[in-house]
């Protein structure tokens, strides 16, 4: 009996049964999709991308770590990168970064650096990771879509989706990575491993806080699945999925206790506004004493929410913990519920979120797995908001000037980074609200196809109420 060739063992390995006969048209698309990124990756890039770059050598070569806003796992994951593909980096560009005699303050480094010989190559092994958890996203996709034209369509939505090649491929932000935790969070379900589940969203929040978002939801859910068990056994199931979501975020920050905290060149013979540092466990910027890691937290979740507003211009509401209290509320009480609702309903959150809130680019990413996971089934009725959704998207990053528009060019075009773009502000809000509107009705067409049959004026006159089923308890 002859052994299956390697080819063969990898896509039966790779797909799911029902897709297995479209692996050629598969492997074409992926080609396809790999060589844009490929073509993309080492041209522009944001300064965002440079600080990442600047801390994970930092924390390579040094072994002291700078404390950021980004969590040190990230710092870590880059520092791996570096280690494995440091043949492959520019001496210019590993002295541009850690050479004492070359010190430029921080507000300058991360301008310049996107402008230094060897630039693109760093972008190369800083972006191809990348394609690791993309591709892998893309076939998971396959494995929850059990229709196989559906699932193809799925594939290549996620292949070519505008938002997922720009913000890793374009901008750099590492948003992939959280993305693909979410998304294996919804594969592990499916095979019955909630434990696992758990901790994915853990990995997920490990990276970017929104995982916690759906983990307590999942451990609601996982208590409320189990509805034979004692109110105690419930309580231990909740408390024990809980810990282990939590149990990766815990671990991502020990690299702060220990890793030594890095000691920034500081020339005082500048102003002091370009004096900066890190001195033990206190950030020192533009000479004074900064914030602490976690006032993000206490700013956006409840300095915007009791203000009603975010200090940017061009914001509309924050209502957040509003909108997350109302998810919460329904998967207690709602009857019937099922992982895929939970899923619908976190997409409609995260969708009225965008439209009511100020939100960083690169956090567009999160939503676009799921959103396409649902518009397979109803890709009729939700493409043309679908599409619209991603064509403003572009539009939003006006919102940021040159950091996110013509100064992504600079490793090919450096005079761009004194180009200044500024729209007038009607312009800018104008855009803003049409993709506030689209996002939220976007929210209500998932809406009504997911529950719109348990609304009371959709029962049938021939309908007695009596054979209606309370859609709450």
């Amino acid at each position: 009996m002859s052994t299956p060739r390697v080819g063969t063992r990898l896509r039966n390995y790779l797909l799911p049964s029902p897709v297995r006969h479209l692996a050629p048209i598969i492997a074409r698309w992926t080609f396809v999709a790999i060589l844009v990124r490929v073509l993309l990756a080492p041209i522009t890039a944001s300064r965002d991308l440079s600080v990442t770059a600047w801390v994970s050598l930092v924390l390579l070569d040094k072994h002291q770590l700078i404390q950021s806003n980004d969590p040190p796992i990230v710092f870590l994951f880059f520092s791996a990168i570096f280690g494995a593909l440091g043949p492959l980096i520019s001496p210019q560009m590993r002295s541009f970064y850690l050479s004492s005699r070359n010190y430029n303050p921080s507000e300058v480094m991360h301008i310049l650096a996107l402008a230094q010989p060897g630039i693109q190559q760093m972008l190369l092994v800083m972006k191809l990771p990348f394609l690791f958890f993309d591709i892998g996203i893309g076939l998971m996709i396959l494995h929850l879509i059990e229709d196989p034209k559906k699932a193809l369509l799925g594939y290549k939505l996620w292949l070519f989706n505008p938002v997922s090649i720009l913000v890793s491929y374009v901008i750099g932000q590492y948003d992939i990575m959280v993305t693909f935790f979410i998304v294996l969070s919804l594969f592990l379900y499916k095979k019955r491993k909630e434990n696992s589940t758990a901790l994915a969203l853990g990995m997920a929040a490990a990276i970017k806080a929104v995982g916690l978002l759906l983990l307590l939801p999942f451990a609601l859910f996982r208590i409320r699945q189990n509805s034979a068990l004692s109110p105690t056994k419930k309580a231990v199931k909740f408390i024990q999925t809980i810990l282990l979501g939590l149990l990766p975020p815990i671990l991502g920050v020990l690299p702060l206790q220990l890793f030594a905290p890095y000691y920034e060149s500081a020339n005082l013979a500048m102003p002091p506004i370009y004096v900066n540092g890190f001195y033990g466990l206190t950030l020192w910027n533009r000479g004074s004493i900064g914030s602490n890691l976690f006032v993000g937290i206490e700013t956006f979740v409840l300095g915007y929410s009791i203000s009603v507003q975010t200090g940017a211009g061009w914001d509309v509401f924050f209502l957040l913990p509003l909108m997350y209290m109302g998810l919460l509320v329904v998967l207690v009480h709602f009857r019937g519920w099922s992982f895929d609702t939970m899923r619908d309903s976190f997409l409609i959150f995260l969708l009225a979120y965008y439209a009511l809130d100020t939100f960083h680019a690169q956090w567009f990413l999160w939503v676009q797995p799921l959103l396409i996971l649902v518009l397979v089934s109803y890709y009729d009725k939700l493409r043309n908001v679908y599409w619209a959704s991603c064509g403003l998207f572009f539009t939003y990053l006006l919102n940021f000037g040159s950091f996110l528009t013509v100064g992504l060019f600079v490793p090919i075009y450096p005079p761009a980074m004194e180009f200044n773009l500024s729209l007038p502000a009607i312009v800018t809000l104008s855009l803003r609200m049409i993709l506030s509107v689209v996002l939220l009705y976007m929210a209500l067409l998932i809406f009504l196809e997911r529950w719109g049959h348990r609304l009371p004026w959709r029962i049938g006159p021939k309908t007695r109420l009596a054979e209606v089923k309370p859609a709450f308890g």
